[in-house]
């Protein structure tokens, strides 16, 4: 799917629902402004991963939270669309994503024709945008590997190298 293709999918979704084969769960690394770009403003609604994991115990195992936030994430993007017959909904900081292999299955329950979600990716992984220890790296071949891999082939997932 090129930029162009993913620009024309939304433009579409302010007309009505839009079927297609598969699931409009997308990943998108690049700059955020090119991507809100291709989004009508009456179908986009923004958010973050970390408004969607709020709540969670700094106590849980990994395993536990990545569940927490597969369920949280899913909960949050449904909760975003609300009262919206047509909705792209952007969730910024997706790399922590990858950080704790969240399941993204649950998303796939939330999208249907006349709903997607974009997983934003910053395109600069060195500098995330929120508070990290020091000893947590973000290498950008990882996590767009883990993107690939969650994202099963029903999924469209938009690479980096096509925008």
């Amino acid at each position: 799917m090129t930029p162009e293709d993913l620009k024309a999918l939304f433009g579409r979704l302010t007309r009505g629902p839009v079927p297609t084969q598969k699931k409009k769960v997308f990943a998108y690394s690049g700059r955020l402004a090119t991507l809100l770009e291709m989004i009508p403003g009456t179908v986009l609604v923004q958010g973050s991963v970390f408004d969607a994991v709020e709540g969670a115990s700094p106590s849980l195992s990994e395993e536990a939270l990545a569940r927490f936030m597969a369920k949280a994430l899913a909960d949050h993007a449904t909760k975003l669309r609300a009262h919206r017959t047509m909705s792209v909904v952007v969730l910024t900081d997706a790399a922590v994503l990858a950080r704790y292999q969240v399941p993204l299955t649950a998303l796939f329950e939330c999208v249907s024709d006349g709903h997607a979600v974009v997983l934003h990716v910053a395109e600069d992984l060195s500098t995330p945008s929120w508070t990290v220890p020091s000893y947590i790296r973000f290498e950008p071949t990882e996590v767009w590997r883990y993107f690939e891999t969650a994202l099963p082939d029903q999924a469209m997932l938009l690479r980096r190298t096509e925008v």
